[in-house]
């Protein structure tokens, strides 16, 4: 892309913030990424201002213009490293909080409640950090010391996570901070856009189920980030329509709850605990016979979702008149009771979902309505 020196002189005129001037990505990801996205349009950017000469119809002065474009790139390089950009900052502080804590630079003011279960609290937060309200985070707290080992697990799920840095990342939830209360175990976790399938399911346009071409591409997305969580020897252990949140604006899935997650069970013998497994659909066979629970284990709770969302009913693994045979034939595989009788490797199925879908439509970006 290139611009004018008008157009330049005016985007950074304009600018308050990095993500006003270089865009805003939605989503984390690594840091090689985002410095690699934010270099091109610097220098498209600085282009015309290097070449440029001031003239009274710019909104400001040429050399004006570089200075502020140089701020605001630095700016965008520091928040990069920590993981901030892309949170849009307030003016002054947020409405409706009320206490607030510090973890080294950053200050933390504690909003609404957001769910209370056995498990953990979680509660809305805001991110202040130098003066500056860089946005919204949300922190998640065991709701007594006993459940410590689950918020432990998630902790750990996400340090082997983002330990390589892979464009997957846009999938996951990424830890800000950790802490502990009264000795709680605590996660601080940037905020993100999107909601639950169940929470999608409740809209108006997906009471009787999701259109299968939008289920494709969540499958999609889904599949291809549990490659790679499986590559790193994770298994995730409670997916379910609660877990898997879509970002409808950029066809994003992202994969939430890692509390039961199990690290290399073949090795450490780990055992996913899953509550009320008796009455949850999504629960594979071999959790519930205490056996060996691996990669296929992830496949088959995912199909039962995907199952859902079409509007079928996951325990008769029944699957709306209508769907494309490929589609049901691919579902039903990733459900069979017998974990042998399941596809062990997420890539494989991502490959085979791809033929089927391009056998089918042709690709093109489809709007997916949540209101």
């Amino acid at each position: 892309m290139t611009l004018s020196l008008q157009e330049a002189c005016e985007r950074i005129n304009d600018a308050r913030l990095p993500e006003d001037l270089f865009g805003v990505e939605d989503v984390v990801l690594p840091q090689e990424q985002l410095q690699k996205f934010l270099e091109g349009e610097y220098r498209t950017l600085k282009a015309p201002l290097d070449s440029g000469d001031d003239d009274p119809e710019l909104p400001c002065s040429v050399g004006d213009a570089l200075r502020k474009l140089e701020l605001l790139y630095q700016e965008a390089r520091d928040r990069i490293s920590r993981f901030q950009y892309g949170m849009l900052g307030y003016d002054q502080p947020p409405p409706r909080v009320g206490r607030s804590f510090t973890l080294g630079a950053n200050r933390y003011l504690i909003g609404a409640k957001l769910n209370r279960d056995d498990e953990y609290d979680r509660f809305q937060a805001y991110l202040e950090r130098d003066g500056a309200y860089l946005g919204e985070v949300e922190i998640k707290l065991a709701s007594e010391v006993s459940h410590n080992p689950l918020l432990e697990r998630e902790l750990r799920a996400f340090d082997v996570l983002h330990k390589t840095g892979v464009p997957q990342w846009k999938h996951l939830p990424y830890v800000m901070d950790r802490f502990e209360s009264n000795g709680r175990r605590g996660i601080i976790y940037r905020s993100f856009y999107g909601l639950s399938l169940s929470e999608v399911r409740k809209k108006r346009a997906h009471a009787r189920g999701v259109d299968q071409k939008h289920v494709a591409w969540m499958l999609d997305r889904t599949l291809s980030a549990l490659g790679y969580v499986h590559k790193c020897g994770l298994v995730h252990g409670a997916l379910e329509p609660e877990t898997l949140f879509i970002n409808d604006r950029t066809h994003n899935v992202i994969i939430t709850q890692w509390s039961h997650s199990v690290h290399r069970p073949a090795v450490t013998r780990e055992s996913i605990a899953v509550r009320n497994v008796r009455e949850n659909p999504y629960v594979p066979p071999e959790v519930l016979g205490d056996q060996r629970v691996g990669p296929w284990s992830d496949i088959y709770a995912l199909g039962k979702t995907m199952i859902w969302c079409l509007g079928g009913d996951p325990v008769e693994n029944s699957i709306p008149p209508g769907v494309e045979q490929e589609w049901v034939d691919f579902l039903l595989a990733m459900v069979h009771e017998d974990p042998y009788c399941r596809s062990r490797d997420c890539w494989e199925l991502y490959a085979q979902q791809c033929r089927i879908k391009d056998s089918l439509w042709p690709r093109r970006f489809l709007h997916f309505d949540v209101t």
